[in-house]
């Protein structure tokens, strides 16, 4: 009786560690996709910026909605446990939690006013606000994510 007994406490253990880490494995991978995509959005806006007035409004605004919707995206692919494996993401995030959460809310902020001041046309208004979303960014990389 204890050996089954035992051995069911096993199995679920080890369960339930399979698919914690193949949960990680997943949110790391959508993590790393949407940082990418991110990525990208922000070099097309760079290039757009760096055209100055032949610069392509829609472009930009096209590149700043993707990197809203990417950004409100970002907080789900930061669960518990996915520190672990192919990331650059560091251990204290999980740590310092509310702090990473704010970021996260203030990359958002910054994203949605690039995406609003886009619309305008305003060539000014909108390097700053590129620029704040890219300090944005980061600030965060400094902080929480591995550089080697």
């Amino acid at each position: 009786m204890f050996r089954i007994a035992f051995t069911a406490i096993l199995l679920t253990f080890f369960s339930v560690t399979v698919a914690e880490e193949l949960n990680s494995e997943a949110a790391i991978e959508q993590r790393q996709t949407t940082f990418k995509a991110m990525k990208a959005n922000v070099k097309i806006i760079e290039k757009a910026l760096k055209a100055g007035a032949s610069a392509n409004r829609s472009t930009i605004t096209e590149s700043a909605e993707k990197i809203v919707t990417h950004s409100k995206n970002l907080s789900g692919t930061f669960i518990p446990g996915s520190y672990r494996g192919d990331t650059k993401a560091k251990k204290k995030i999980w740590k310092k939690w509310d702090d990473f959460s704010q970021r996260l809310q203030s990359l958002v902020v910054a994203a949605r006013n690039l995406l609003e001041i886009s619309k305008s046309g305003n060539a000014e208004e909108l390097e700053t606000a590129f620029e704040a979303l890219t300090d944005q960014c980061s600030g965060c990389h400094r902080r929480y994510k591995q550089i080697f």
